[in-house]
C-alpha cells in the first residue's frame, strides 16, 4: 500500500468516525427537563403531580404547570403506555385529584 492509498483509507475512517460521533451525540441529547418518566415511575402521580385528562378515547398526561406530553401523538414517546392500576383507588390528596398509574416502556413493538 503506497502513501496515497494509506491517506485515503485514513481520511475515510476519519469521516466515518466523525459521522458516528455526531449521530451518537445527537441521540444522547435527551431533554429530561421535568423527568416525566422517572417521577411517574417513582411515585405514581403523587410526587410529580401528573394527572390524566380524558377526552373521549384520548388521554392527555400533564403536570400542574401545564407542561405536557401526549401518549400517542408524540413520536419520541410512542413507546410509553399509561395504564391504570385497577386494584388501587385514586382520590384527592391535598386538594389534587390523582389516579395511580404505571409507565410501561417498550421498544415500540405492538
Amino acid at each position: 500500500m503506497n502513501l496515497i492509498e494509506l491517506m485515503v483509507v485514513l481520511l475515510i475512517l476519519s469521516l466515518v468516525f466523525v459521522a458516528l460521533s455526531v449521530s451518537i451525540s445527537k441521540m444522547a441529547d435527551v431533554d429530561l427537563n421535568k423527568e416525566y418518566v422517572e417521577t411517574a415511575i417513582y411515585a405514581g402521580l403523587w410526587k410529580s403531580q401528573l394527572y390524566k385528562d380524558y377526552k373521549g378515547s384520548y388521554c392527555r398526561v400533564a403536570t400542574i404547570n401545564m407542561m405536557e406530553f401526549y401518549r400517542v401523538s408524540e413520536n419520541s414517546l410512542s413507546g410509553i403506555v399509561v395504564d391504570s392500576f385497577r386494584w388501587v383507588k385514586g382520590g384527592k390528596y391535598s386538594g389534587v385529584a390523582v389516579e395511580p398509574i404505571i409507565i410501561k416502556i417498550s421498544g415500540g413493538a405492538k
